[in-house]
């Protein structure tokens, strides 16, 4: 199956994979993605990891308040992500900018101590031999402190500006016109700051 994904993906120009990546303080949760491209010999297609640093819902099953896993931050914990994720990190398919391995972090706004907890990334990266890291996260859960402890912003999907309900409420669809003008003031936002 993931072949014929990354076959599809090929055939469209698109470059790689960021896989979402579930850590609850030790604790991986779907991880079988980020596993499979790691160890196959077949899957020749770069990846990189998001953590998705939030409590895990039951949103699949209509339950938005059911949370399943909290996302916790201890004290240790940055040592111990890094530890965890270091294989991925280091392999040759893994996705590189300015030669550094890429590491996204979907929501930078929740962590209790951003700035500490960027730079213990940064130096656990290094002294574990990973090499510098390069950080970026969500456009739009980026506190504007913390523009100065990342390298760069990504946009997701465009679920969260441009999705609108039908009248059936059964179906969704989008305004391209609000995309291009949510690009626009987001570009804005991040003048002098990558955005991907």
């Amino acid at each position: 199956m993931v072949s014929k994904q990354v076959e599809l993906a090929k055939s469209h120009g698109i470059y790689g994979f960021g896989i979402f990546y579930y850590w609850f303080s030790g604790k991986r949760f779907l991880d079988k993605t980020a596993d499979l491209f790691l160890q196959s010999k077949v899957i020749d297609f770069p990846f990189m990891l998001i953590w998705r640093n939030e409590d895990y819902r039951r949103r699949f099953l209509g339950y938005e308040n059911d949370v399943f896993l909290v996302q916790n931050y201890s004290s240790g914990d940055t040592s111990k992500f890094m530890k965890d994720i270091k294989k991925y990190l280091v392999s040759k398919r893994y996705i590189k900018m300015k030669g550094k391995p890429v590491l996204g972090i979907y929501d930078p706004s929740t962590i209790p101590d951003l700035r500490k907890t960027l730079l213990d990334i940064r130096k656990v990266a290094i002294k574990s031999g990973i090499g510098e890291v390069y950080i970026l996260a969500t456009s739009n859960k980026i506190p504007r402190m913390a523009m100065r402890f990342l390298d760069a912003a990504y946009d997701l999907p465009p679920l969260e500006f441009y999705q609108y309900r039908s009248v059936k409420k059964n179906k969704y669809y989008f305004y391209y016109s609000s995309l291009i003008f949510h690009t626009k003031m987001q570009s804005k936002k991040f003048e002098n700051f990558t955005l991907y």
